[in-house]
């Protein structure tokens, strides 16, 4: 499987590993990027810090988000590299991904 394609979790998938494991949501967008979401991610670190803090994040699983799932899969890949032995992965689509699923719950 390659680099790029490894970590995606679908949303689905990722409603029911919140329901099934110790999960941490890591937003790797930056700061100033919307919309803010709250009470979506456990931490808000951009990938231009993310490195600092990899060894800072602990859980069964670790999955990162972006705004359309491109830098999360960024983000997998280098806490891949960088040795963390839990469940690494990519919000595939990322908080717009999320933001569709939520409308379509609410209609």
């Amino acid at each position: 499987m390659s680099a790029d394609t490894r970590f995606k979790l679908s949303i689905d998938d990722f409603f029911e590993l919140l329901d099934t494991s110790e999960v941490a949501v890591v937003d790797v967008r930056n700061y100033d990027e919307l919309p803010v979401i709250d009470g979506f991610a456990d931490r808000r670190l951009p990938m231009a810090v993310l490195a600092d803090h990899l060894d800072e994040l602990d859980a069964d699983a670790i999955v990162f988000v972006s705004q359309h799932g491109n830098r999360s899969l960024a983000a997998a890949a280098m806490a891949a590299q960088h040795g963390l032995g839990m469940q690494l992965y990519s919000l595939e689509g990322g908080f717009a991904a999320w933001l569709r699923y939520k409308a379509a719950c609410n209609e």
